[in-house]
């Protein structure tokens, strides 16, 4: 079942054209109710792409500024591979 589209975002990079465009009116645009119902309605998705496995929890973490870094300076063993730990303090 297709579900309505309620808005259309373009994003465009590169040269000097670097700009978003919500429903064709730039985000800068917006007047303050309709980027608050814009981003209202996003994280209202975010919810539902969570629970329905598709969109990545760990990937809506990365987008908070993380609290600390940590490094293991020795490798495995096994694989060479050194672990990274990324830590967020929401």
């Amino acid at each position: 079942m297709s579900e309505e589209v309620k808005y259309k975002i373009v994003i465009s990079e590169g040269c000097t054209a670097f700009w978003t465009k919500i429903n064709d009116k730039l985000i800068e645009d917006l007047s303050k109710e309709e980027h608050e119902e814009f981003i209202d309605y996003l994280l209202k998705k975010l919810k539902e792409g969570i629970y329905d496995n598709t969109i990545s929890l760990d990937s809506v973490i990365k987008n908070f500024q993380y609290s600390d870094w940590e490094h293991d300076s020795r490798s495995c063993d096994q694989c060479g591979d050194t672990v990274d730990k990324t830590i967020w303090k929401i």
